[in-house]
């Protein structure tokens, strides 16, 4: 048997409609900013994968006769993620510092 709730009756019709404002908010009308952008380009849980992915992605890309540029550097970074190139490695980094001193 659950307790009983000391609480006001309209509550619960309370939390809900913030909860649901929330949820249209950070869905539907949340633009992207630079927080999704640096996550995008540096939390990767599978190298490996997000590399076919890519590669997928670029053969449609070059297929389509679309710009490949972007998909081209996002793989040739995740490449050497996977092939421990360290040098590529070291100057991502230093990128992400500079842009975090520019700010």
């Amino acid at each position: 048997m659950l307790p009983k709730r000391n609480g006001p009756r309209y509550e619960s019709i309370i939390v809900k409609t913030s909860f649901l404002a929330f949820m249209v908010y950070f869905c539907a009308l949340r633009e992207e900013n630079d927080l999704d952008d640096f996550l995008r380009d540096n939390v990767v849980w599978d190298p490996v994968g997000e590399c076919h992915t890519l590669q997928q992605r670029f053969d449609k890309e070059r297929a389509e006769g679309l710009d490949t540029s972007e998909t081209e550097q996002r793989l040739r970074k995740m490449e050497a993620l996977v092939s421990g190139d360290h040098e590529v490695l070291n100057q991502r980094l230093r990128e992400i510092e500079q842009a975090r001193a520019a700010k």
